[in-house]
C-alpha cells in the first residue's frame, strides 16, 4: 500500500489535555438550552464544519482550532458557531440513536440521511459531567409526560391478542398490524422497550415488523432502548430502512409542526 493510502486511512490524532482545558465555559440560553464548547475528533466532520464556514463567511479563512459548541436542548443536539447562534448541523432527537462517553471523549451515534446509515460523531469537551447532566434534565422532562400516557398492563394485553390472532382471523377488523397499531394504541398511548420488542415478535411478517417499528419509534417512552426493539427485524438493512423512514416522516408537514415532531423524538443512552 503507498503512503498516500495509508495517509487517508491514518487516525487522526486526539485533542491534547491542554487543548481540552483550555476551552471556554458553557453557556446558558434560557432555561432549557446548554451550550458547551467542544473540539470534533473526525477528520470528516472537521472538513464539514471548515466547509461549512467558508459558505457561511464566503471567504476562505483558516482557523487554529475547528472548536464548534454543542447545544443541548428539547430538540436535541446542534453544532454552533462559536460566538454566534449560526447552527452548523442539527441532530434532532429522533435521529439521534444512542450516545457514550469516557473521560473528555462524548460520542453520539445519528442517522444520517444522506449517508442512509448511522454514524458515529465524537467530540472532546472539558465539562462532559455538566453535559450529562443536563441531558439527563432533558430526558427526565420528556420521561414524566410519556410515563403518565403509559399504556395499561391489561390494554397491551388485549393488543398483543389481538396481534397473534390477527392471520388466522377469518374476517380480520384490520388489514395489517401497522393498521391496528396505529388505529387504536399509538395515537393514545406510549409503550416501553420491552414491550415494543413483544410486539415486533409477536408479528410475523418482515415487512410488517418493519411497519410496526416505525410506528412505535415515537412512542416509546424509554427511546434509548430503541436499538433493542430493533433487534427484533430480520437484518441490518431492516434497521436502517427503519431509521430512513423515521427520518423522512419528520420532514412531512403533515405529521405536525417540526418542533412538536421533534420534541416526541428519541433520546441516547
Amino acid at each position: 500500500m503507498g503512503a498516500g493510502a495509508s495517509a487517508a486511512h491514518r487516525t487522526p490524532p486526539e485533542p491534547t489535555a491542554a487543548d481540552v482545558a483550555a476551552l471556554e465555559q458553557p453557556y446558558y440560553r434560557g432555561a432549557r438550552e446548554a451550550c458547551y464548547y467542544c473540539l470534533p475528533y473526525d477528520d470528516d466532520v472537521k472538513r464539514e464544519i471548515e466547509g461549512h464556514r467558508m459558505r457561511v463567511c464566503m471567504c476562505i479563512c483558516m482557523y487554529r482550532s475547528p472548536v464548534v459548541v454543542l447545544e443541548v436542548g428539547p430538540l436535541g443536539f446542534r453544532l454552533l458557531r462559536p460566538n454566534s447562534k449560526d447552527c452548523l448541523f442539527a441532530y434532532p432527537w429522533g435521529q439521534i440513536h444512542s450516545w457514550t462517553h469516557l473521560e473528555n471523549r462524548f460520542s453520539f451515534r445519528y442517522f444520517d440521511d444522506g449517508k442512509k446509515k448511522v454514524v458515529q460523531y465524537v467530540l472532546y469537551l472539558r465539562d462532559l459531567p455538566d453535559l450529562l447532566g443536563h441531558i439527563q434534565i432533558v430526558i427526565d422532562s420528556i420521561l414524566a409526560e410519556r410515563k403518565s400516557l403509559a399504556i395499561p398492563a391489561d390494554r397491551f394485553a388485549d393488543l398483543l391478542g389481538e396481534l397473534e390472532a390477527l392471520p388466522s382471523s377469518p374476517a380480520p377488523a384490520f388489514t395489517s398490524p401497522g393498521e391496528l397499531l396505529s388505529s387504536h394504541y399509538t395515537a393514545e398511548f406510549y409503550f416501553w422497550s420491552d414491550q415494543g420488542r413483544q410486539l415486533i415478535d409477536a408479528i410475523p411478517s418482515s415487512f410488517d415488523k418493519l411497519e410496526a417499528a416505525v410506528l412505535l419509534h415515537g412512542r416509546l417512552i424509554d427511546q434509548n432502548r430503541f436499538s433493542f426493539v430493533l433487534e427484533g427485524l430480520e437484518s441490518q438493512a431492516d434497521r436502517d430502512n427503519v431509521w430512513h423512514r423515521i427520518s423522512v416522516q419528520k420532514k412531512k408537514p403533515a405529521l405536525g409542526s417540526a418542533k412538536n415532531s421533534l420534541v416526541v423524538s428519541s433520546f441516547g443512552d
